[in-house]
């Protein structure tokens, strides 16, 4: 028995040994990693308000649903968040450290609003910060309502808001907010069920997890001081309407 133990010791050295030493200082660093930090964009329905091929198509684009709430959720990573007031840098994963003997910590991004995060059974501290649907879009509309002909890139194509038009490869576009996966090219106001189906791996979508955000005003989650389409710069994809 004795033996036996002894040959399992030397197997579990040998396999330690053939490990890059990156390798086991990454997965320890990952072990302390007991915070997190995610983007939650949330949608508020009636009832009724779609039908229930509509929220099919809806939920098959991405979007979660439990009763009135549609929701999708997007990873804060590489990101800058305040912890107790220290800057912290999340990894890849949206993942941080926290110190393992606290049992509640305050977390915000920069400009935003402090939201106390308790440790859950798990021993991790899991911060969520909330999106209304509404807002994210009606701030970009009214953004897009003050520019004037003379800012537009290509006025002659330019119609404020443009609701219902079909936009083609390489027209000019104040956001590329719907250039998703399953769109179907239109621009639709945020009522419109579809604007929820384009939305999804559009530009503006992937460009959140970036924190490509609050740039118009402190309370803005859209990029404007960039000029148009900025969050598809910082994509490093055409600022001019296309598709994935």
């Amino acid at each position: 028995m004795m033996k036996k133990i002894f040959s399992i010791g030397i197997l579990a050295a040998l396999l330690l040994l053939n490990l890059p030493i990156d390798a086991i200082k990454a997965s320890a660093a990952e072990g302390n990693k007991n915070g997190s930090a995610e983007l939650m964009l949330i949608s508020v329905i009636q009832e009724d308000e779609y039908t229930d091929s509509q929220t099919e198509e809806i939920e098959e684009s991405g979007w979660n649903v439990q009763g009135d709430k549609l929701f999708l959720v997007r990873t804060l990573a590489n990101q800058t968040i305040l912890v107790n007031d220290q800057k912290v840098q999340t990894d890849a994963n949206g993942k941080f450290e926290v110190d393992e003997n606290l049992n509640q910590i305050r977390v915000k991004l920069p400009e935003g609003n402090e939201t106390i995060v308790n440790k859950n059974s798990n021993g991790e501290f899991k911060f969520t910060e909330a999106v209304d649907w509404n807002s994210f879009n009606e701030q970009m509309d009214f953004a897009e309502s003050q520019q004037s002909p003379d800012d537009q890139q290509d006025s002659a194509t330019f119609t404020t808001m443009a609701y219902g038009k079909k936009y083609q490869t390489g027209d000019w576009v104040h956001c590329n907010r719907f250039n998703g996966t399953f769109t179907d090219g239109y621009h639709y106001p945020k009522t419109n069920w579809r604007a929820l189906r384009n939305f999804t791996n559009s530009d503006c979508d992937k460009a959140l997890a970036i924190r490509c955000v609050k740039d118009y005003t402190s309370e803005t989650w859209c990029n404007g001081t960039g000029g148009a389409a900025a969050c598809s710069g910082k994509l490093g994809h055409s600022k001019k309407y296309h598709r994935h």
